[in-house]
């Protein structure tokens, strides 16, 4: 069933508890500055919060989290971007897994998410059968490959691939290893049912835009039994979802001299959403740490009004490929040339070994005074200078001209793209330091 936008009365209805939490701390920790960190904590909580589903496409995780952020920024005083409404809407689809998943080696039941996910783009599927393990003989060359690939006497069976047993050089054995799961995914040639990887890593999960031909499974070896594997069971209830109403959030702060002339703030709310329908991936550093920061400095900057406009996007399906933050340069609620730098806030929850600044090396004089400001108050050990990378919204900014720095922090907790990414656990180390960093920063790059 595809998702569509929902209607106002529906909106309400599933946005009152959230609202009413909202209003609850929002209002309460506006006057004491000393009270930042508490109030990230709360937006952080409640975004990465069971009630948000991981803010993906089930659920109308995306949609409350959108809810949430709009609220707060009626609460600040933010002006809408989008005439009346802080919503931006834009299309997407998504193959998405809202119901079960069921895995069993030798009839041992399996944890989604904990033990073994589904590869983002594995199709429904229900079935079970014998395990093969990949042979030694198979991987003399892409040939001989193909052709074990595509034996009939395979047919009903599942492939084991165990990625520590590397026997050919690691480079060549990780290019098999693509083909191999290339051909899973695309090609009709493959006889087998199915692809199961076993992994020592901790498991990292995203989003994929359409299904494969056949599931693909990672499961971390550790969590196997002992014991030789001779049969599985696999379920798995997902669904593409076509033309799914999802929406950037945009408010602003109008300047008392230069209104014209924007200041940009940004994050992305939305995350991986559900891995079946008992787990979820939190996304608690990825990124509501930075939707916290900007709803922080939104209200900053309403208590201390710059003299030039500051606007605040928070960018839906950033996980999907940075198509929310390419519809707006697309379709811009804001001339794009009256941009003065855009500072996009994405995984900011630690600060352990300072911060990494994307597109440092692009925007040398900006970096140079970022780094000026962050020695005078010895805020970061650390400034890492980076260069350009497609790898957060500020990508197509900078794209179509805009001088954008994409700004994240270093160390503390590796959780990433999984379950472990998790509110309780995330430090926030230097987040107050950050938060003292931006404001100047930004009146010295933005003040003609």
């Amino acid at each position: 069933m595809n998702i569509s936008f929902i209607r106002p009365a529906e909106h309400h209805c599933l946005s009152r508890k959230i609202i009413f939490l909202l209003l609850l701390f929002l209002g309460a920790g506006r006057a004491v500055r000393a009270q930042d960190i508490d109030f990230a904590r709360k937006i952080i909580d409640t975004l990465s919060s069971p009630e948000m589903a991981g803010r993906g496409y089930s659920a109308n995780g995306h949609i409350k989290a959108a809810r949430f952020i709009s609220e707060s920024f009626r609460e600040t005083g933010l002006i809408p971007l989008a005439g009346k409404s802080y919503f931006q809407y834009f299309e997407i689809s998504a193959n998405t897994f809202p119901g079960q998943l069921n895995l069993r080696i030798n009839g041992n039941k399996l944890d989604a998410a904990y033990d073994y996910q589904p590869d983002p783009c594995s199709p429904a599927y229900s079935g079970r059968g014998p395990v093969v393990f990949l042979k030694k003989r198979w991987l003399k060359n892409k040939k001989s490959l193909s052709n074990a690939l595509s034996d009939p006497r395979f047919s009903g069976r599942f492939l084991l691939i165990d990625e520590s047993k590397a026997w050919t050089g690691k480079e060549k054995y990780r290019d098999l290893l693509s083909s191999v799961e290339t051909a899973f995914k695309e090609s009709e040639a493959v006889r087998f049912e199915g692809l199961i990887v076993l992994v020592q890593k901790t498991l990292t999960w995203h989003i994929a835009r359409q299904a494969c031909r056949r599931p693909v499974i990672q499961i971390i070896k550790d969590s196997l039994p002992r014991r030789k594997i001779k049969a599985l069971s696999l379920l798995i209830e997902s669904e593409v979802k076509n033309d799914i109403r999802t929406q950037n959030v945009c408010g602003f702060i109008e300047g008392s001299k230069y209104p014209d002339r924007f200041l940009v703030i940004s994050a992305h709310y939305d995350h991986l959403g559900q891995m079946g329908s008992k787990a979820y991936i939190p996304g608690a550093n990825d990124d509501a740490s930075g939707i916290a920061m900007m709803l922080d400095l939104a209200r900053y900057f309403k208590e201390h009004p710059p003299e030039f406009s500051v606007a605040f996007l928070a960018f839906g399906a950033e996980e999907a490929g940075l198509i929310g933050s390419r519809y707006f340069t697309e379709h811009p609620l804001l001339p794009l040339d009256s941009i003065c730098f855009m500072i996009n806030l994405d995984i900011v929850g630690t600060g352990d070994e300072g911060i990494a600044v994307v597109n440092a090396k692009v925007f040398g004089e900006a970096f140079e005074e970022l780094k000026t400001l962050n020695a005078r108050s010895n805020y970061f050990p650390r400034i890492k200078a980076r260069g350009k990378a497609a790898n957060s919204d500020h990508y197509f900014f900078t794209e179509k001209g805009v001088p954008a720095f994409f700004i994240y922090t270093m160390g503390g907790i590796p959780a990433y793209h999984n379950v472990w990414d998790r509110a309780e656990t995330l430090p926030l180390t230097r987040y107050e330091a950050l938060f003292r960093l931006l404001p100047d920063f930004s009146d010295s790059v933005c003040r003609p």
